[in-house]
């Protein structure tokens, strides 16, 4: 039995390894396009982790050449501006997503004049919200005082702080409508395509800050060419995508409809909602372990937090390029594979997240006092509630993502809208109770009722094959008739 399971497990790694291939599969028949689409989907995970390992080696190196040039105070006055950008991160209004999923059902169908209509809509859409946040930071700048609104004093601070503003924001907003060649290619489940990009954008970014520094330039120069890096890979990507590969894409004013315009504006407003709530409903944690804890319990909260994040961060690489998969795939009709894909990534995420929390669990003090030292020593509670609630979310990850490729987005807002009231209510109310531990299982008793139940029921009735089948012909995953 022992070699038989051997030889199976060989088998299994063999045909992962036959998926790493960059010449695509045939597209013709049901086994050839599910090959395919374990391709991309493999691909995308290896090229995603690829980047994220070139991001951090550029930060390992960025970040102690610019604190040693700039200084405390001007370093941290970027970091402040770069975190205050990053509350932005909801300004293109979840178009980007709603792309994502309009792209794919086109896809499934054949349809290059709904997936242009779909591009251009979505394009001067995020043009216009670009332009008017230009034009509302336009009139804001002279009214704000910029040193002190981020509490700089020195004077070559104080002379470069609104440059530096104005330099990081015109960044962010060129990214808005740029970026939709990223949500474009995810859509044609090409993620691999844009980690390579990312991670092009990161090494320019890279150049240009030692460039920079190697000149003596001033900070918001040395903003210019970190941000920067990343929309001039946009701008080379933008022309790879839509000059050669898909020049039908191209966005034109005259490909915009009433159809595939307010498609995308009601997919993007739901993707808006759950970005929103997901957004407070876990970013609060610090915030209220800080009030009602105590602000020197944050670091054993956040610290231990940290370190299980990583579990649903790794387990993401692999499931989240199958949202595009879901949604070209039922678009196509090949209903089993959608069913028996969601299923393998619900037991798969379980099973890695059941292993790595348990050990996390168990030997968690011992890891983080190698890690961070003796300072932070958080309590068995406390890490099996984070376990626990690793656990959960990895799962509802999944589900998250199979809704996602069906367009069922609507009842994930209802249902996050009523999580996120009802779990920070429970975590301020468990953390005064039991302390830190209660954040945690706030979130895992508001979690579990508010959305896990719902959507798990509603998964079960859908991954009936018929209710599959009935789902495939809505509105929706047929796409834009205009």
């Amino acid at each position: 039995m022992e070699a038989i399971e051997r030889i199976l497990q060989f088998k299994r790694l063999a045909q992962v390894v036959s998926l790493m291939r960059l010449r695509p599969f045939e597209n013709t028949t049901p086994e050839s396009r599910s090959r395919e689409r374990h391709r991309r989907v493999v691909l995308t995970a290896v090229a995603s982790a690829s980047a994220q390992g070139i991001s951090i080696i550029t930060g390992l190196i960025s970040v102690p050449l610019t604190i040693g040039y700039l200084g405390k105070e001007r370093y941290g006055l970027w970091m402040t501006m770069s975190s205050a950008v990053a509350i932005l991160g909801f300004a293109d209004l979840g178009m980007g997503n709603g792309l994502v999923s309009v792209i794919s059902t086109a896809d499934g169908k054949d349809d290059r004049d709904a997936a242009g209509r779909y591009v251009s809509s979505a394009f001067f859409l995020m043009s216009g919200v670009a332009a008017i946040l230009a034009f509302l930071f336009a009139i804001a700048y002279p009214l704000i005082p910029w040193p002190q609104a981020f509490n700089v004093t020195s004077a070559l601070a104080v002379s470069e702080v609104g440059p530096a503003v104005s330099m990081l924001t015109g960044c962010f907003l060129l990214t808005i409508p740029l970026g939709i060649v990223y949500k474009v290619r995810s859509g044609y489940q090409e993620g691999f395509t844009n980690s390579a990009w990312l991670a092009v954008g990161n090494l320019i970014g890279l150049g240009g800050v030692l460039l920079a520094i190697y000149l003596k330039a001033a900070l918001p120069l040395l903003i210019l060419a970190m941000a920067g890096g990343p929309v001039v890979a946009m701008l080379l990507s933008s022309a790879a995508m839509f000059g050669f590969k898909r020049p039908w894409l191209r966005p034109r004013f005259r490909n915009v409809t009433k159809i595939a315009l307010k498609k995308v504006l009601h997919l993007g407003s739901l993707f808006l909602v759950l970005q929103v709530t997901l957004a407070i409903v876990y970013s609060s944690d610090n915030i209220i372990v800080a009030h009602v804890v105590g602000s020197g319990a944050v670091a054993e909260y956040a610290v231990t937090a940290k370190m299980f994040s990583l579990t649903p961060i790794l387990i993401g690489m692999v499931i989240r390029p199958l949202w595009p998969a879901y949604g070209e795939s039922l678009s196509r009709g090949d209903v089993e594979w959608v069913r028996n894909t969601f299923l393998r990534s619900l037991k798969l995420g379980l099973f890695v997240a059941l292993s790595i929390s348990t050990v996390l669990v168990l030997f968690g003090a011992q890891i983080i006092n190698l890690w961070v030292g003796p300072a932070v020593a958080p309590s068995f509670y406390l890490l099996l509630g984070l376990g626990i609630w690793t656990v959960i979310m990895t799962a509802g990850d999944a589900m998250a993502i199979f809704l996602n490729g069906l367009s069922i987005i609507r009842f994930q807002a209802a249902c996050a809208v009523v999580m996120t009231c009802v779990a920070v209510i429970l975590k301020v109310v468990l953390a005064r109770w039991i302390g830190l531990p209660g954040i945690a299982w706030g979130m895992i008793i508001g979690y579990s009722l508010c959305s896990a139940i719902p959507v798990g029921a509603l998964l079960w009735r859908l991954t009936e094959r018929n209710r599959l089948d009935g789902l495939a012909n809505n509105p929706i995953i047929q796409g834009d008739q205009a």
